[in-house]
Protein backbone atom coordinates (compact mmCIF):
# COMPACT_ATOMS: atom_id res chain seq x y z
CA UNK A 1 0.00 0.00 0.00
CA UNK A 2 1.34 3.42 -0.92
CA UNK A 3 0.88 5.59 2.32
CA UNK A 4 1.38 8.47 0.85
CA UNK A 5 -0.51 8.60 -2.23
CA UNK A 6 -3.51 7.65 0.44
CA UNK A 7 -2.96 10.55 2.70
CA UNK A 8 -3.20 13.19 -0.54
CA UNK A 9 -6.21 11.59 -1.72
CA UNK A 10 -7.94 11.43 1.40
CA UNK A 11 -7.02 15.37 1.89
CA UNK A 12 -9.96 16.26 -0.39
CA UNK A 13 -12.48 14.29 1.34
CA UNK A 14 -12.46 16.03 4.79
CA UNK A 15 -14.07 19.37 5.37
CA UNK A 16 -11.02 19.77 7.37
CA UNK A 17 -7.91 17.44 8.09
CA UNK A 18 -4.62 17.31 9.88
CA UNK A 19 -1.75 14.31 9.55
CA UNK A 20 -1.09 12.83 12.59
CA UNK A 21 2.46 11.07 13.87
CA UNK A 22 3.33 7.78 16.04
CA UNK A 23 3.48 9.91 18.51
CA UNK A 24 -0.14 11.64 18.36
CA UNK A 25 -1.54 8.24 18.16
CA UNK A 26 -2.54 6.50 21.43
CA UNK A 27 -5.62 4.24 20.73
CA UNK A 28 -3.40 1.51 19.56
CA UNK A 29 0.26 -0.14 20.31
CA UNK A 30 3.07 2.37 19.68
CA UNK A 31 5.44 0.06 20.68
CA UNK A 32 5.49 -2.68 18.04
CA UNK A 33 4.45 -0.34 14.73
CA UNK A 34 4.78 3.27 12.75
CA UNK A 35 1.94 5.01 11.99
CA UNK A 36 0.82 7.86 10.52
CA UNK A 37 -2.85 9.44 10.33
CA UNK A 38 -5.09 11.66 9.05
CA UNK A 39 -7.85 13.61 11.29
CA UNK A 40 -10.48 15.65 10.51
CA UNK A 41 -14.34 16.59 10.12
CA UNK A 42 -15.74 14.26 7.68
CA UNK A 43 -19.53 14.43 6.27
CA UNK A 44 -21.40 11.52 5.28
CA UNK A 45 -23.63 12.29 2.55
CA UNK A 46 -25.33 9.07 1.51
CA UNK A 47 -28.74 7.80 0.68
CA UNK A 48 -30.34 4.23 0.62
CA UNK A 49 -33.31 2.97 0.51
CA UNK A 50 -34.94 6.15 0.30
CA UNK A 51 -33.25 7.02 3.68
CA UNK A 52 -30.69 9.85 3.64
CA UNK A 53 -27.94 9.40 6.14
CA UNK A 54 -26.33 13.26 6.33
CA UNK A 55 -23.97 13.63 9.64
CA UNK A 56 -20.61 15.29 10.18
CA UNK A 57 -18.09 12.82 11.62
CA UNK A 58 -14.50 13.88 13.75
CA UNK A 59 -12.79 10.62 12.76
CA UNK A 60 -9.26 9.53 12.41
CA UNK A 61 -7.68 6.89 9.83
CA UNK A 62 -4.62 5.52 10.91
CA UNK A 63 -2.27 3.66 8.62
CA UNK A 64 0.32 1.11 10.03
CA UNK A 65 3.64 1.30 7.71
CA UNK A 66 5.13 -1.86 9.35
CA UNK A 67 2.23 -3.72 7.94
CA UNK A 68 1.12 -5.59 10.88
CA UNK A 69 -2.20 -4.18 9.99
CA UNK A 70 -3.83 -4.44 6.52
CA UNK A 71 -6.66 -2.65 6.54
CA UNK A 72 -6.41 1.10 7.95
CA UNK A 73 -8.08 1.10 11.45
CA UNK A 74 -10.64 3.69 12.08
CA UNK A 75 -11.07 5.80 15.26
CA UNK A 76 -14.26 7.98 16.49
CA UNK A 77 -13.07 9.18 19.70
CA UNK A 78 -15.60 11.65 20.01
CA UNK A 79 -18.38 9.53 19.66
CA UNK A 80 -20.49 7.09 21.93
CA UNK A 81 -21.03 4.13 21.36
CA UNK A 82 -24.61 2.88 21.19
CA UNK A 83 -26.05 0.44 22.94
CA UNK A 84 -25.99 -2.81 21.96
CA UNK A 85 -23.48 -2.10 19.02
CA UNK A 86 -21.14 -4.40 18.33
CA UNK A 87 -18.92 -3.36 15.72
CA UNK A 88 -17.10 -0.82 17.84
CA UNK A 89 -14.74 -1.24 20.22
CA UNK A 90 -14.59 0.25 24.09
CA UNK A 91 -11.57 2.14 22.58
CA UNK A 92 -13.62 3.87 20.21
CA UNK A 93 -11.87 1.99 17.19
CA UNK A 94 -14.35 0.21 14.39
CA UNK A 95 -14.97 -2.79 13.81
CA UNK A 96 -15.38 -2.39 9.81
CA UNK A 97 -15.31 -6.16 9.05
CA UNK A 98 -13.22 -9.23 8.56
CA UNK A 99 -9.54 -8.51 7.24
CA UNK A 100 -10.63 -10.60 4.30
CA UNK A 101 -13.89 -9.09 3.49
CA UNK A 102 -12.49 -5.39 3.57
CA UNK A 103 -9.80 -5.69 1.64
CA UNK A 104 -11.70 -7.75 -1.32
CA UNK A 105 -14.67 -4.92 -1.22
CA UNK A 106 -11.56 -2.45 -1.07
CA UNK A 107 -9.80 -3.42 -4.00
CA UNK A 108 -6.57 -4.38 -5.42
CA UNK A 109 -5.72 0.07 -5.88
CA UNK A 110 -6.12 0.82 -2.58
CA UNK A 111 -6.96 3.98 -2.93
CA UNK A 112 -8.49 6.19 -0.35
CA UNK A 113 -11.79 7.48 -2.34
CA UNK A 114 -12.55 3.56 -2.68
CA UNK A 115 -12.17 3.17 1.09
CA UNK A 116 -14.25 5.95 1.85
CA UNK A 117 -16.64 4.97 -0.39
CA UNK A 118 -17.21 1.30 -0.14
CA UNK A 119 -15.94 0.95 3.66
CA UNK A 120 -16.25 4.06 5.41
CA UNK A 121 -19.38 5.13 4.42
CA UNK A 122 -21.56 2.12 5.06
CA UNK A 123 -19.98 1.64 8.52
CA UNK A 124 -21.11 5.15 9.47
CA UNK A 125 -24.62 4.47 7.61
CA UNK A 126 -24.93 1.35 9.96
CA UNK A 127 -24.21 3.12 12.84
CA UNK A 128 -26.15 6.55 12.56
CA UNK A 129 -28.93 3.97 11.62
CA UNK A 130 -28.67 2.28 14.96
CA UNK A 131 -27.83 5.17 16.84
CA UNK A 132 -31.89 6.00 15.13
CA UNK A 133 -33.22 2.92 15.44
CA UNK A 134 -31.03 0.14 16.81
CA UNK A 135 -31.26 -1.42 13.86
CA UNK A 136 -28.51 -1.67 10.99
CA UNK A 137 -28.81 -0.26 7.36
CA UNK A 138 -27.24 -3.69 6.28
CA UNK A 139 -27.61 -7.24 7.23
CA UNK A 140 -25.36 -8.07 10.48
CA UNK A 141 -22.78 -10.69 10.69
CA UNK A 142 -22.41 -12.57 13.77
CA UNK A 143 -19.70 -10.71 16.16
CA UNK A 144 -16.13 -12.08 16.84
CA UNK A 145 -15.03 -15.47 15.87
CA UNK A 146 -18.68 -16.73 15.15
CA UNK A 147 -18.46 -14.05 12.65
CA UNK A 148 -15.26 -15.59 11.25
CA UNK A 149 -16.94 -18.63 11.16
CA UNK A 150 -19.86 -17.34 9.77
CA UNK A 151 -17.69 -15.66 6.67
CA UNK A 152 -15.67 -18.39 6.06
CA UNK A 153 -17.74 -21.36 5.41
CA UNK A 154 -19.35 -19.55 3.17
CA UNK A 155 -16.49 -19.25 0.94
CA UNK A 156 -15.66 -22.84 1.47
CA UNK A 157 -18.90 -23.63 1.16
CA UNK A 158 -18.93 -26.42 4.06
CA UNK A 159 -20.93 -26.52 7.68
CA UNK A 160 -19.84 -24.57 10.47
CA UNK A 161 -18.26 -27.53 12.31
CA UNK A 162 -15.68 -27.71 9.35
CA UNK A 163 -14.60 -24.09 8.89
CA UNK A 164 -11.62 -23.97 11.57
CA UNK A 165 -10.38 -27.35 10.22
CA UNK A 166 -10.31 -25.47 6.98
CA UNK A 167 -8.95 -22.43 8.25
CA UNK A 168 -5.83 -24.43 9.77
CA UNK A 169 -5.08 -26.38 6.95
CA UNK A 170 -5.07 -23.65 4.67
CA UNK A 171 -3.28 -21.08 7.10
CA UNK A 172 -0.47 -23.43 7.43
CA UNK A 173 -0.25 -23.74 3.95
CA UNK A 174 -0.37 -19.67 3.19
CA UNK A 175 2.17 -19.32 5.98
CA UNK A 176 4.62 -21.74 3.95
CA UNK A 177 4.02 -20.70 1.01
CA UNK A 178 2.53 -23.89 -0.34
CA UNK A 179 0.67 -25.28 -2.33
CA UNK A 180 -2.23 -28.03 -1.75
CA UNK A 181 -1.64 -31.69 -2.39
CA UNK A 182 -4.58 -33.49 -4.12
CA UNK A 183 -4.14 -36.41 -2.54
CA UNK A 184 -4.76 -35.09 1.18
CA UNK A 185 -8.02 -35.59 2.84
CA UNK A 186 -9.92 -32.45 2.45
CA UNK A 187 -11.11 -31.12 5.57
CA UNK A 188 -14.71 -30.50 5.15
CA UNK A 189 -14.98 -33.81 6.34
CA UNK A 190 -16.28 -35.98 3.24
CA UNK A 191 -13.80 -38.53 4.06
CA UNK A 192 -12.42 -37.58 0.06
CA UNK A 193 -9.28 -37.03 -0.74
CA UNK A 194 -8.97 -33.00 -1.78
CA UNK A 195 -8.61 -33.86 -5.92
CA UNK A 196 -12.25 -35.13 -5.75
CA UNK A 197 -13.71 -32.45 -3.32
CA UNK A 198 -12.50 -28.96 -2.05
CA UNK A 199 -9.12 -28.82 -3.81
CA UNK A 200 -9.63 -26.63 -6.62
CA UNK A 201 -11.89 -24.20 -4.43
CA UNK A 202 -9.01 -24.00 -2.04
CA UNK A 203 -6.28 -23.43 -4.87
CA UNK A 204 -8.48 -20.67 -6.33
CA UNK A 205 -8.71 -19.27 -2.82
CA UNK A 206 -4.78 -19.75 -2.28
CA UNK A 207 -4.18 -18.21 -5.70
CA UNK A 208 -6.11 -15.19 -4.80
CA UNK A 209 -4.38 -14.48 -1.68
CA UNK A 210 -0.82 -14.93 -3.85
CA UNK A 211 -1.89 -12.25 -6.37
CA UNK A 212 -3.12 -9.65 -4.64
CA UNK A 213 -1.04 -7.72 -2.14
CA UNK A 214 -2.03 -7.69 1.00
CA UNK A 215 -4.55 -10.47 1.13
CA UNK A 216 -2.83 -12.75 2.21
CA UNK A 217 -1.68 -11.40 5.25
CA UNK A 218 -5.69 -9.88 5.71
CA UNK A 219 -6.50 -13.66 5.55
CA UNK A 220 -3.71 -14.85 8.42
CA UNK A 221 -4.90 -11.91 10.72
CA UNK A 222 -8.57 -13.67 10.25
CA UNK A 223 -7.16 -16.60 11.37
CA UNK A 224 -5.24 -15.56 13.99
CA UNK A 225 -8.39 -13.96 15.65
CA UNK A 226 -9.94 -17.26 16.52
CA UNK A 227 -7.29 -18.64 17.92
CA UNK A 228 -5.29 -20.86 15.52
CA UNK A 229 -1.53 -20.60 15.85
CA UNK A 230 -0.18 -20.90 11.94
CA UNK A 231 3.11 -20.79 12.63
CA UNK A 232 3.57 -23.84 15.58
CA UNK A 233 1.01 -26.19 13.70
CA UNK A 234 -1.67 -26.01 16.34
CA UNK A 235 -4.89 -24.35 17.36
CA UNK A 236 -6.17 -22.87 20.47
CA UNK A 237 -9.73 -22.25 18.66
CA UNK A 238 -12.73 -22.03 21.50
CA UNK A 239 -16.20 -21.31 20.39
CA UNK A 240 -17.21 -18.92 22.53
Amino acid sequence: MDFNKFIEQAKPLFQWYRILSSKEITVVDNNRCEYVAIAGEYLLNRSYNNEIYNRIYYLVIILDKTGRFSVPIVWLPHEERPQSFMHMYSDKTCCLGLNHEVLSIWGQDQSAEAFFDKILDPYLMNLLSYSRTGKCVTPERPHSVLGVVDYYKKIFDCDEEHVIPFLRYLSKKVYRNELPKGHIMCPCGSSMNLRKCHGRLIQIFISQLYGFAGLKSAFLEDVRSVGISYEKGNSRYKKG
